[in-house]
């Protein structure tokens, strides 16, 4: 599989900037606590507390902000010596907690960052399964963005169709809908000319999904090897409404209506 999949970051900055908010509180805050010394430093901890309420960062963080810290060193040894701390704190959150979401979503997220795709697969889908249906501070969606971008890295390096298909598969969560899944199905059944088994996927994820340009131009090639011209010409308009001057799209639908 060709297409490359971009990484979606807004969940791992978001928890990254609470987490570091806790740590440099607002100026206001800081002269709260240290400008006033004749109250008595019993009574004004009691006044910021009620306030403020601080937050405590959590160990989870301080490894997840490590990890993105050494990503961003060019140095190797340095990076090295974060990482590995960075590391060494998630993979203790996860022996702590096992059932925390959240623990595993930023354990993925090192493996993410390390182009390690099995692990981070794998700690993704913990994630999506502990998470799955949860209301407060859900973790299900941005870890399922990273698990299809580890998937999508690891298919590019299989050539082979029922390992291709074997890989994905695995990738499914119980009671967790994944629709990039189905699209990664259409698209590899297209790949290895398995037209009829492609149009499948591609229409379920269709059924989900009407904006993507890509999986519907795919629907149209699939039905054109099937010799489906209704079929074909109806996605290939579809997919011409969200990419009007696409010349693979107007192309196609020049040799459909010339047929």
């Amino acid at each position: 599989m060709k297409e490359k999949y971009k990484q979606k970051q807004t969940g791992i900055q978001e928890m990254q900037v609470e987490a570091k908010n806790a740590y440099n509180p607002p100026l206001i805050k800081k002269i709260i606590l240290f400008g006033i010394p004749l109250l008595g430093a019993g009574i004004l901890f009691f006044i910021w507390f009620e306030i403020y309420k601080p937050k405590i960062v959590d160990d989870w963080y301080r490894g997840a902000i490590l990890v993105d810290s050494a990503n961003k060193i060019t140095d190797p040894t340095a990076r090295k010596i974060l990482m590995d701390e960075g590391k060494a704190i998630l993979k203790q959150q996860v022996s702590l907690h096992p059932y925390h979401a959240r623990v595993w979503f930023l354990y993925g997220h090192y493996f993410l960052v390390n182009n390690n795709w099995d692990s981070c697969i794998y700690a993704e889908k913990m994630a999506i399964k502990i998470g799955a249906g949860g209301v407060v501070n859900n973790v299900e969606y941005v870890a399922a963005d990273h698990l299809n971008y580890a998937l999508g890295q690891k298919l590019q390096g299989i050539h082979n169709l029922d390992s291709s298909i074997r890989e994905i598969d695995s990738a499914f969560t119980p009671n967790w809908e994944n629709v990039i899944l189905y699209k990664y199905k259409g698209f590899t059944y297209y790949n290895y000319k398995q037209y009829d088994s492609s149009r499948v996927y591609l229409e379920r994820f269709y059924g989900k999904v009407k904006n993507d340009f890509d999986a519907i131009l795919i629907l149209a090639y699939s039905y054109t090897q099937k010799g489906d011209k209704d079929k074909a010409l109806y996605y290939a308009m579809e997919a011409k409404k969200i990419k009007n001057d696409n010349a693979d799209i107007n192309n196609l639908i020049t040799r459909l209506n010339t047929r």
